[in-house]
């Protein structure tokens, strides 16, 4: 009979996380799989205008495709009042919950489930942040609409620099930092956010913040464009260059950060300062492919 210290692994042995990395690859499967989502956008982005599409237009076509446009549908308004609910518990999980990240609903729950779902969901289907965004639902209970300015239920073709400008916090904490999966930097993060996102809708309007400043609502409703024919025929805003730049850019340095490459840099002086410069030539080198 086999003894115990044959049955039970060693204790040196060291176990991949479940989110982030899977035992015996060098990039972290979920990271590579977010490349591969925005790849594809930015490759269709890339090719030249076709000719229109000639024949009936798909019916879902016609629908807003940006979650702060137009009004919502019940369905919609109780899809919403549950990702609410959903972003509530993680920001509660991360900032009181267990310290141990495998123990914490919150890292799995965004980073492992939520994120990835939202990518694969927008780019086969269709809108679904429309049906979940949180920020746009607590936005419509208190600050100011301004619809006027934005007569149309079409996406807004506004330059999209501001939201360039806030991505960069969330490439860095996704790419650089040390422990993004942390449950009291989850909870952290999406507090900031939604502080931030909150206060700019009450400040300058809901649409007018959320079209032009929500990097995350705003990849999601162009992702969504994939599957709905409206691709070919899309006038990407002013700034649309840097924001898919910072984004595919700080996702695929956040794949090298996260590997057995990286792991000699990690343990050198001045790490930070390696990271920040290899992210910002990641950024810049996606940036220029694109706009050349």
């Amino acid at each position: 009979m086999p003894s115990t210290a044959q049955l039970l692994p060693a204790a040196d042995v060291v176990v991949a996380h479940p989110v982030l990395q899977h035992s015996g690859l060098a990039f972290p499967p979920l990271l590579v799989a977010s490349i591969a989502a925005w790849a594809v956008f930015v490759v269709a982005l890339a090719l030249p205008e076709r000719a229109p599409f000639i024949g009936p237009a798909p019916a879902a076509a016609s629908g807003p495709l940006s979650s702060w446009a137009g009004s919502l549908s019940p369905s919609q308004l109780v899809t919403r009042a549950f990702a609410v609910v959903v972003l509530l518990v993680a920001i509660t999980a991360g900032r009181a919950g267990a310290d141990d990240q495998l123990e914490n609903l919150a890292p799995a729950l965004v980073v492992g489930a939520a994120w990835p779902l939202l990518v694969l969901v927008s780019i086969t289907l269709g809108p679904i942040w429309r049906w979940c965004d949180p920020w746009d639902s607590l936005a419509r209970l208190g600050a100011r609409s301004d619809e006027s300015e934005l007569a149309s239920h079409q996406d807004d073709a506004r330059p999209v620099w501001p939201a360039a400008v806030l991505a960069l916090p969330w490439v860095w904490y996704l790419g650089a930092t040390a422990d993004p999966l942390d449950p009291r930097a989850v909870g952290l993060v999406l507090t900031v956010y939604t502080v931030v996102t909150l206060a700019g809708c009450v400040a300058v309007g809901r649409q007018r913040w959320l079209a032009t400043a929500e990097p995350l609502g705003i990849l999601l409703g162009w992702l969504s464009l994939l599957p709905r024919g409206r691709l070919a025929g899309w006038q990407p805003p002013r700034g649309a260059e840097a924001l898919l730049g910072v984004l595919v850019g700080g996702v695929a340095f956040g794949a090298v950060r996260r590997s057995q490459q990286w792991t000699g840099v990690d343990a050198a002086t001045g790490a930070w300062a390696y990271a920040a410069l290899a992210l910002a030539g990641s950024c810049a080198a996606v940036l220029a492919l694109l706009v050349v």
